[in-house]
Parts: structure tokens; sequence; C-alpha cells
């Protein structure tokens, strides 16, 4: 009994100092507890915050679900509007693309047609140069004819005179035949001198024929050069009004180097292999002023004022001689290959009916 008292006051003594333990334990965990509660008030707090931000973002992505709806089908409407003029600009734009389009094919067959002006210009041209030289070779011949017809004008003087003479002895041979009395041989004799003298005036009539047939074919020489020398000159000079138009109408769009750049081709035209064309626009002949301007407002201005060549040793030099040299900015372009200068143009009627359109 004595030994399970001791046990028993072990224990309780025991038990107090457990209790005690856990008595201290309990004010650590109180203290604790409230040290804790503000952090555990913060994170209640937070935890509801959270909640409520969770809301608010669920709500804030229907927020925009809504608004990109809303654009969309405004956009899609828009869009729709915009196709529906779109159709409707292209259904109001077909004929005036139309017209472009025969605008386009006129301006490349009047293109074609400046191209074939050209070159008969500058055939033209070579022809004028040519009878000019004919001119000039003609007025020598006259000038041969005219001293070779005043040579003649003293032969056939020198001629009459001698005939004068001839006629002058005949008579006063007949005369002295006459009133003289000689014999048949005397008779003879002078009938066969009579003859002589006959014979040498039918030469002289036969060489004054010649002389004024011939003196005939001078005077028409001399017309048909006069002729020749005035259709030259009028050449010339519709040549030369064509050219200063040219130069005009450059002046009048102010395209100073464009002037400087086409007098210096036409002052060195033999410097290149084959034609060089002056500024397209210049060579399309336009019947008024509207034409030429409907014709502006087709064509790209920067191709209408190039001056086009035939080849590209040609272009090199054009514009090493032109551009760098002399300083002008002018536009060069190349023609095509030589495929299509074989080609046949259209024939004019075709050009009016395309205008007619």
């Amino acid at each position: 009994a004595y030994r399970e008292l001791v046990e028993l006051q072990k224990e309780e003594r025991s038990n107090k100092h457990g209790d005690n333990t856990m008595q201290t334990k309990l004010q650590k965990l109180k203290e604790q507890n409230e040290l804790l509660k503000p952090e555990v008030d913060r994170y209640r707090e937070r935890d509801a915050m959270k909640k409520d931000l969770d809301l608010v973002r669920l709500k804030h992505a229907w927020l925009e679900y809504e608004a990109m709806r809303d654009q969309y089908m405004a956009e899609k409407a828009e869009l729709k509007s915009v196709a529906e003029q779109l159709k409707q600009q292209q259904r109001f734009n077909k004929p005036m693309e139309e017209k472009m389009k025969v605008l386009r094919e006129t301006s490349d067959l009047l293109e074609n047609a400046a191209k074939e002006k050209s070159a008969k210009s500058k055939a033209t041209y070579t022809k004028c140069k040519e009878i000019e030289k004919q001119v000039t070779k003609m007025d020598d011949e006259f000038e041969q004819a005219y001293d070779h017809h005043q040579v003649a004008t003293t032969k056939e003087q020198g001629r009459k005179k001698e005939q004068a003479n001839v006629e002058n002895e005949v008579k006063a041979i007949q005369m002295a035949i006459e009133k003289s009395e000689t014999n048949a041989d005397e008779h003879a004799q002078i009938k066969e001198e009579i003859s002589k003298h006959n014979e040498a005036r039918r030469g002289i009539r036969h060489k004054l024929v010649e002389v004024e047939a011939e003196l005939t074919d001078i005077h028409q020489q001399q017309t048909d050069t006069k002729h020749n020398l005035e259709e030259a000159t009028r050449q010339l000079a519709k040549l030369s009004s064509k050219e200063k138009k040219i130069l005009d109408y450059l002046r009048s769009k102010n395209q100073q180097e464009d002037v400087a750049a086409v007098e210096w081709l036409r002052n060195n035209k033999h410097l290149f292999q084959e034609q060089v064309f002056e500024p397209i626009l210049t060579q399309i002949n336009c019947k008024d002023d509207y034409t030429r301007t409907v014709i502006e407002n087709t064509m790209n201005w920067k191709v209408a004022r190039s001056f086009v060549v035939m080849n590209k040793e040609d272009q090199e030099l054009l514009a090493k001689l032109v551009v760098d040299k002399l300083r002008l900015k002018i536009n060069i372009i190349r023609a095509p290959g030589p495929e299509w200068r074989g080609r046949e143009t259209e024939k004019i009627e075709d050009l009016k009916a395309v205008r007619s359109n």
C-alpha cells in the first residue's frame, strides 16, 4: 500500500508538472493566437477580396466579350456596307474603265502612228536634203546651160550673117547669069556653085533648128528646176514650222531641259546608229487641243516626255552626251526589239473606228 501511495504521489507530482507545462503551453498558444488574430483577419479579408476580384474578373471578361461582340457586329455591318459601296462604285466605274481601256488602245495606236509619222518625217527631211542638193546641182547645170546658150546664140548670129552673105552671093550670081552670055561650061559651073551654096544654107538651117530645140530643152529644164526649188522650199518651210511648234509646245509645258535636248539632238543626229525620236507626245499629230489634252491626261507624263531610241548603244550614247555631259535631266526609253518592226501597222480606218467609239 505504501508503494502504491508513493507511486500515486509520483504520478500526482508528474500530473501537476504536466498540468503546469500544459498551462504554460496553453498560455503561449493563447498569446500566439492573439498575435495571429490580425493575420487571420487579414487572411479572411484577403480571401473575401479575392473572391470579389474573381467575380469582377469574370464580369470584366463578359463585358469585354460583349464589347468585342458589339464591335464585331458593327465592323461586320460596316464591312457589308463597304462591300456594297464597292460593288456600286465598280458598277459606276465600269463604263469609265471601258473608256480608259479604249483610250489606252487609242494611245497605243496613236503612238504607233506617231512613230510612223516620225519615220515619214525623217524620210521627207532626207528627201528635202536630196532635193536641195539636186537644186544646187541644177543651178550649176543651169549656169552651164546658160553659158552654152550664150555661145549658141553667138554662133547662131554668125550663121545668120553667113546665110545672109550666101543668099546675097546667090542673088548676085543669078543676076550675073541673067546678064551674062557665057558658054555652057561656065553656066554649069555657076549652077554647081549655086547648088553648093544652097546645100550650105540648108545645113545652116538644120543647125539652127537643132540650136532652137536645144534652147527649148534648156528653158524646160530651167522651169523644172524652179518648180523643184519652190517645192523643196515649201517642204523645208513646213518641216521648220513643225519643228518650231514642237519646241513651242515643250516651252509651254515649262520643259526647258527637254527643249535644249531636242535642239542638241537635231544638230547631232549623225552620231547615232539609228533614228532617235524626240519626246513621244510631240510626235503625236492631234487634230485639236481637246484630243491632245485627253491623251496627256491618259499617258504617264514621264513616258510622254521621253526620248525613244532603237538600240542599247544609242541609249547609252544619248545618256552619256546629254544627261552626263550636258547635265540635262531627260527620260530615255528603248523601243522593243526588232521583232515588232516588221509588224503591219493598223490601218487608218481602224484608228477612225476606235476614235468614233
